[in-house]
């Protein structure tokens, strides 16, 4: 059997320069915990912990006000508190063979006192002013299963990731949601042959620094490859059905201010890419499979 444990305890001083009289100067604690215990060659237990501080910066806590567009202001809040977080995950390991491997973890993510941006029609000649507050608490947290099997004397390798998340906030931007989001990968090999495919779910969460929520779409490939001494080749097919090109989704809803942002780009439109790279020996090999980029923003904004 073999157990380790590591506990460091520091304390940590931040000092950032004076902006507009305002200066960062914080003495705080943080903790980080990871303690790994195996009883034998199949089973094993992990542990990770860590607790500290977020130190706003000296912009955020800045009395300034400073115009960002003809109708928004924005200044920082020399009130403003440190916020403190808490995440810990545990996760055991079963190795009953060498077909399978499973993982069953789950994690807790806390953050006190989490600073936020609130809006309010207080800004020169009735425009709207957007300053920093500590606007409540956020909690992320989720259980999850990592199992991964082999089958057909390895050739079918299968890999799936559920996780059921609980997130909460609380304060000026309350929400909550539960969610299951699941990555799934198959991989089947057949001589200097591969094919490999995976699927992701969407997500929606928000954000843990403002009200914003966030969506993704699903996101799914194909590839085919082949290798054999110092020739790889492959093709890929990613998110073939896509043929739209929004990326992700924001919205904001607030007393004042509401916004819904689209964000277009190819990141996750329908590509396909072919790989061809030969190794020299004495080289480095170069991967090249991610030429197209590049993306653009298109938003509204409700002044209420």
């Amino acid at each position: 059997s073999f157990a380790w444990l590591k506990i460091i305890k520091f304390l940590s001083r931040t000092r950032v320069n004076r902006i507009s009289g305002i200066k960062v100067d914080n003495n705080f604690p943080k903790t980080n915990i990871n303690a790994t215990w195996s009883p034998n060659n199949k089973n094993q237990l992990y542990l990770t912990a860590n607790y500290g501080s977020m130190i706003p910066g000296a912009s955020q806590k800045s009395p300034n006000m400073l115009q960002q567009d003809e109708l928004m202001w924005y200044k920082g809040t020399p009130e403003l508190k440190d916020s403190k977080y808490t995440n810990a995950l545990f996760s055991y390991t079963w190795l009953p063979n060498n077909r399978w491997q499973i993982t069953a973890d789950a994690y807790l993510g806390y953050i006190k006192d989490r600073v936020v941006t609130l809006y309010s029609a207080t800004g020169p000649n009735g425009t709207m002013l957007r300053q920093y507050f500590n606007g409540g608490d956020y909690f992320s947290n989720y259980i999850g299963i990592n199992a991964t099997g082999k089958f057909f004397g390895g050739r079918l390798v299968a890999k799936l990731r559920p996780q059921f998340w609980f997130r909460k906030t609380t304060g000026s931007y309350a929400w909550s949601s539960n969610q299951l989001t699941c990555t799934a990968q198959l991989t089947y090999y057949l001589g200097n042959l591969y094919f490999m495919g995976w699927y992701m779910t969407p997500s929606r969460y928000q954000e843990t620094n403002s009200g914003i929520i966030r969506r993704t779409p699903s996101r799914y490939q194909l590839q085919i490859g082949w290798g054999k001494g110092a020739w790889n080749l492959s093709a890929t097919a990613y998110n073939f059905f896509h043929t739209s090109w929004d990326s992700y989704e924001e919205s904001l809803t607030s007393k004042c201010y509401s916004f819904e942002l689209m964000t277009f780009g190819s990141q996750h439109h329908a590509h396909y890419a072919v790989s061809i790279t030969y190794t020299i020996g004495y080289g480095k090999k170069i991967k090249r499979n991610n030429e197209i980029s590049g993306s653009g923003t298109a938003g509204s904004a409700i002044l209420k």
